[in-house]
């Protein structure tokens, strides 16, 4: 990948070339295939994406200081004095029907992630995947424990999706028994990974939970 070759190009290298990382060998191969020009615009692009990666993980880093800052907008209902207390019980209640909606959107997403527990056809366990549509960019922040974020500006964006890792346990709010699906005929149960990726596209209100699974006894 680095070089901008595939398989194919590897293939046709001479064997030798592809032990000790004969990195110039890999350049010209690459120069071969794509042109001067076109291997320079193309490391050009790689350069600019990653310094536009690096600039959005360090403003959601400082976007996620400034959130802890204010203790995650818990006290955020304080900072106004002119706030009387029907609005404060008003903030109260939407905050606990939220909350009961989040946890309620997590039990489907666990329920789902299990009944998506199967094996391969070698008999080891298959990876999973939940996709969940018309979801709002304040469940997906409050799914990654971010309820205030509604912005999402503590989160990276890569594309057109939003991109997050996750303990298992953690995201799905669950101990580990509740994460194991048991089969019966085969004797065995299936346990969902301890990491799980959760996507977001705001453009679309998909969300996606995937991971793998793990042989449970």
């Amino acid at each position: 990948q680095e070089y901008f070759l595939d398989a194919r190009d590897l293939k046709e290298l001479p064997y030798e070339s592809l032990g000790g990382g004969d990195w110039m060998r890999l350049k010209r191969a690459a120069i071969a295939k794509w042109g001067v020009e076109g291997f320079q615009k193309k490391l050009a692009a790689r350069a600019k994406r990653l310094e536009n990666k690096r600039k959005k993980e360090e403003a959601a880093e400082k976007a996620k200081k400034e959130l802890n800052s204010r203790g995650n907008g818990n006290n955020e209902e304080n900072t106004d004095p002119q706030q009387g207390p029907d609005n404060k019980r008003a903030k109260t209640a939407t905050s606990t029907n939220n909350d009961a909606a989040i946890q309620k959107l997590r039990k489907s997403l666990l329920r789902l992630a299990k009944r998506n527990l199967k094996f391969t056809y070698s008999g080891g366990p298959d990876k999973w995947r939940v996709e969940v549509p018309a979801t709002s960019a304040e469940h997906f922040a409050a799914l990654m424990g971010r309820p205030q974020d509604v912005a999402l500006k503590t989160f990276v964006k890569e594309g057109a999706y939003y991109s997050e890792f996750a303990n298992a346990q953690t995201f799905f709010q669950c101990d580990g028994k509740e994460l194991v699906r048991f089969f019966s005929r085969e004797g065995v149960g299936i346990c969902i990974g301890e990491d799980i990726t959760v996507k977001f596209k705001p453009s679309t209100m998909d969300l996606i939970v995937s991971g793998y699974g793990e042989i449970a006894m």
